[in-house]
């Protein structure tokens, strides 16, 4: 749970320089959640 937080967390930072970045949050921690799981 730890890691997937982190990773969403860190992707906030990276998408906050696009114009999509709660399109690509969503996916990335969707991703994460299916990798962690």
């Amino acid at each position: 749970m730890h890691t997937f937080m982190f990773c969403c967390s860190v992707n906030i930072h990276v998408t906050l320089w696009t114009k999509n970045a709660s399109y690509y949050t969503y996916i990335t921690c969707v991703t994460c959640m299916c990798v962690m799981f």
